[in-house]
């Protein structure tokens, strides 16, 4: 994914850079101005283009509470909703269509079934341990954080979704559930019986600072 930053410092008098990396890859563009006024004046104005750029448009590395300001219907930025949806309706779903399938005793309409989930559901494996495609990740992060609308169809590859969703969660920049509270989830993560994981949750999603992130971390 591209990403666009300043350098305030040229290597010419009265220059700046434009820095564009692509992941590990940074190319730098040298920009110049005739006088020292004219140059602050660009630097301003730069700066102000990326930071509505990441407001209004820009989906990973964006903090939560930026991306729910421009939810006007949901509570759950969208990147998230299509992702589970998704995720849900082709590499879950499945499974309970066969019970049901099986429950119906149609076994010619089982067998069909049977045979649509080879490539997807149940018969897809490890959907958020292995990898997807990186061309298609790559397409829809640029699309996504371009403003564009996206979206995930049939023949997508489950996996190239789940490692989108990944990143997304990867690049926030604080975690879904904060770091004041990293050690009291850890601690959390490490009880040996329901009832006391149960409350220990509990007591720590009631100390979260953020009644958005916690309804989000809910719903997920």
């Amino acid at each position: 994914m591209h990403t666009v930053s300043i350098k305030p410092e040229g290597t010419a008098p009265n220059s700046f850079a434009l820095v564009v990396t692509n992941g590990s890859a940074k190319t730098e563009y040298q920009l110049q101005a005739n006088d020292a006024a004219t140059k602050d004046a660009a630097l301003v104005q730069f700066g102000k283009v990326i930071r509505d750029v990441e407001r209004y448009r820009k989906v990973f590395g964006v903090p939560l509470k930026v991306l729910l300001k421009r939810e006007k219907e949901s509570d759950i930025p969208t990147i998230v909703e299509k992702s589970i949806k998704f995720i849900y309706d082709y590499g879950m779903r499945p499974r309970a269509r066969a019970r049901r399938q099986e429950r119906l005793h149609s076994f010619v309409r089982y067998l069909v079934e049977w045979r649509q989930q080879q490539t997807t559901g149940i018969k897809t494996e490890g959907v958020f341990r292995l990898s997807g495609r990186a061309t298609q990740i790559e397409k829809l992060r640029d699309q996504l954080d371009q403003g564009k609308k996206v979206f995930f169809s049939e023949d997508m590859d489950v996996h190239s979704v789940a490692s989108l969703f990944k990143q997304w969660l990867r690049e926030l920049p604080e975690p879904l559930l904060t770091w004041g509270l990293y050690d009291d989830f850890m601690a959390t993560a490490a009880e040996r019986t329901f009832l006391s994981l149960s409350l220990s949750l509990s007591l720590s999603l009631s100390l979260h600072p953020s009644t958005g992130q916690i309804n989000g971390a809910h719903r997920l």
